[in-house]
């Protein structure tokens, strides 16, 4: 029976380190930072109850990594820019007006229309609201979440997906300053 538990048990870390699960230290209110089990999209087992179209206040403006890349968020549109020139922008329409047939089921034309429309959701998780944003003509994955948390009186954007979560600042000094404390 012992043989069986340490299988599984190597089962469930070999799985985690391939699948991106694993732990990450998550900021709370205060200096200390609490350790909690990563939160991907996949983890989110509903679809979550519509937000509107625009972005909470909280993350409007600009958001900044240690390693140059930016999010900036006005209103509706979601805006990244990997600091080496390759930019995408994603405009959020109501949750309500998206339907099957929106999901990779257009003509191709229909489907260029809309390819950097996004919806978006309010889920909760580990006793978390979080902000999901998932492509309108989007098949595969999961979409992405947000959440605005402070890490050492710092405001802190968490933008996670299935494979990793990235930590943005509000400039990019404490971008630099903390990033490297997360891994």
């Amino acid at each position: 029976m012992t043989t069986n538990h340490h299988c599984l048990a190597v089962g469930l870390i070999v799985g985690g380190l391939l699948f991106g699960w694993g732990a990450t230290v998550q900021a709370s209110s205060s200096h200390k930072a609490s350790s909690s089990s990563r939160v991907t999209p996949a983890m989110v087992s509903s679809q979550g109850t519509p937000a509107g179209i625009n972005f909470p206040q909280d993350m409007q403006g600009t958001w900044y990594t240690a390693d140059g890349a930016t999010l900036t968020i006005h209103g509706n549109q979601l805006q990244t820019d990997d600091g080496h020139g390759h930019t995408s922008t994603l405009e959020a329409h109501p949750a309500e007006q998206h339907t099957d047939a929106d999901t990779n089921h257009h003509p191709q034309t229909m489907q260029a229309d809309t390819v950097n429309w996004c919806f978006l959701t309010n889920v909760t998780m580990h006793h978390h609201r979080w902000l999901r944003e998932y492509g309108w003509t989007q098949s595969k994955g999961d979409g992405t979440l947000y959440r605005v948390t402070k890490w050492h009186h710092h405001k802190e954007l968490l933008r996670s997906d299935d494979l990793s979560t990235m930590h943005y600042f509000r400039s990019a000094h404490a971008a630099r300053v903390w990033e490297h404390r997360h891994h």
